[in-house]
């Protein structure tokens, strides 16, 4: 787990690779994905790891639906080369009541600097 939080104020957008991110694991059909996919396409980085790219988020809940879901966590993934590498980590996306809440990325031996490529990735799994 990634420390040395830092609350952002204002929040930020997500950056493109953090936002190709979240949009390679969402993309599976479930229960509740499309509304998360809209929650996705407000949301800002209210939060972030100073050692490691994990995120919070701040969705616009005016403007976007809450998802149906209990789940806190709902996907996940490893990077396709795991097994033969020191840069193995797995992303992990949170919800909060709904809510999407972060994206933490796992890290096991070398802190990466950023999210993988969205090509580096296995398929997401989904937990709900």
């Amino acid at each position: 787990m990634c420390t040395a939080w830092k609350q952002l104020d204002p929040p930020r957008s997500l950056t493109q690779r953090e936002r190709d991110v979240v949009r390679y694991l969402l993309e599976p059909d479930f229960p509740g994905a499309a509304d998360l996919r809209k929650q996705a396409g407000l949301a800002l980085v209210s939060g972030e790891s100073g050692h490691c790219p994990t995120i919070n988020f701040v969705v616009d809940r005016e403007h976007s639906p809450r998802a149906a879901i209990r789940a806190d966590v709902i996907v996940e993934t490893t990077n396709k080369h795991r097994y033969d590498s020191d840069d193995w980590v797995e992303l992990l996306l949170f919800l909060d009541n709904g809510w999407l809440s972060s994206l933490e990325l796992v890290h096991y031996v070398n802190i990466p600097s950023e999210l993988p490529a969205v090509t580096e990735l296995e398929p997401p799994r989904v937990r709900v």
